[in-house]
Parts: structure tokens; sequence; C-alpha cells
């Protein structure tokens, strides 16, 4: 048994997990919905226009190597539309598991790519979840010590919210991009 967790331990080792960082971040920056047709009772009515909204979003992440990360990412997405009655504002939470590849360039700059999946919610009643994915990439640059701040542009799509009031379907698509401001602590 000693044996076999010592052969574990250097197989780790020698993938890097031993060595593996830890890492927070948070980003703030612009949302734009780029898919927006509405089918009510099965009519397509066209597309909904949408005013440009904050984007945000936290996550927190496991860099195995200097090449590839994986990490859990909470993102919301508020848009102001005068087409919801009584709420103008139309907000997406996604929820997503992202594996991240990265490129470092040298100890202070660090370029990434990331693709997630996961589900988003929408803040419309009875709006139910949606499978949603992410399409992502960046750059960092250490600031100071376990400090990286950053740019990234993101896009997320989504099999569309379906919302049942009163007897009437609603067929929401959606899909969003964003360019954000990053921040990351890397411990």
């Amino acid at each position: 048994m000693k044996r076999l967790a010592l052969l574990a331990a250097v197989s780790a080792a020698s993938l890097g997990i031993a060595s593996a960082q830890g890492y927070f971040g948070a980003h703030l920056g612009l949302s734009s919905v780029d898919e927006d047709g509405l089918d009510v009772n099965g009519t397509n009515f066209g597309a909904i226009d949408y005013d440009d909204g904050p984007a945000f979003g936290f996550l927190g992440g496991l860099q195995v190597n200097k090449f590839f990360a994986g990490e859990l990412e909470i993102t919301g997405q508020s848009n102001d539309s005068s087409f919801f009655v009584g709420d103008e504002t139309f907000t997406v939470t996604a929820f997503l598991a992202n594996a991240v590849l990265s490129t470092p360039a040298n100890e202070k700059v660090i370029g990434w790519v990331g693709v997630g999946a996961g589900f988003a919610s929408t803040n419309l009643e009875d709006g139910g979840n949606a499978f949603a994915t992410q399409f992502k990439g960046g750059v960092d640059l250490n600031v100071s010590g376990p400090h990286y701040i950053g740019v990234q542009a993101a896009i997320l799509e989504t099999d569309g919210f379906v919302a049942d009031q009163s007897g009437t379907e609603f067929d929401l698509d959606y899909a969003n991009s964003s360019y954000s401001v990053t921040y990351r602590f890397r411990f």
C-alpha cells in the first residue's frame, strides 16, 4: 500500500499536480446580446431589442501545470429591453465548469483561452434553466506578487429559455458577448 501511495505521489508530481496553484478571480465589463429571437406559442415574433449592459463574474480555479487549469465560474449579464413588461432588465446568470489552456510568454504575461459548459437561468418568472456553453480568451499581467490584472472576451451560448405564463409559452433564444477587465489572485 505504501508503494502504491509513493507511486501515485511520484506520478502526480511528474504531471505537475503536486505544484498546482490555485486562484480566485473576478471580472467586470460590458455585455451585448447577440441572439435574441422570440417565439410565442410557436409563432416567431422576430428579435427583441436589448441595450448593452453590465457583465460580471467570479471564479475559482486550479492551475494544474503552466499550460492547463480547471475552474468553476459564475457569470451574470444584465441587459435592458422595453419588451419585458414590469421588469425591463433581463438578467442571465450562468454556472460553468471551464477548461483553460494558457501560454505563459514569461512570468509577467499569461495568454489563455477557455471553454466551459453548465447551465444558465434568467430572472423571467418561470423562465427555467438552459444548457449553456462558453468560449473565452484573455491576457493576464502580473502587477505585483500574486496579483494579476487583465482583459478578456467571452461568448455565452444557451439553448434558449422556455417560460409558460398564464398558458402562453415563450421560447426565448439567447446568446451574449462580453468584454471585461479582470483581476486574479494566485496562491
